[in-house]
């Protein structure tokens, strides 16, 4: 079994993967919500260069960037 994504539509092959993309999204949303609180700015690529980016609608477009509220 390979561990690849599909090239045309980016779907993960498997449940396993696509568990594992999940979580990638995930701490990636965290490592930039402790960037920016930390220094203010994350650094990311854009055009081929590293740039500093401080909106949170640029580094959240799908509104990840506050906090989740527990559900009870």
């Amino acid at each position: 079994m390979t561990n690849l994504i599909d090239g045309k539509h980016q779907m993960p092959i498997n449940a396993d993967n696509a568990a594992a993309l999940a979580a990638l999204r995930r701490a990636a949303v965290v490592a930039r919500r402790r960037a920016l609180a930390v220094s203010g700015y994350v650094l990311i690529g854009r055009d081929g260069k590293i740039v500093r980016e401080s909106d949170p609608k640029v580094l959240f477009p799908d509104g990840m960037g506050e906090e989740p509220t527990p559900k009870n």
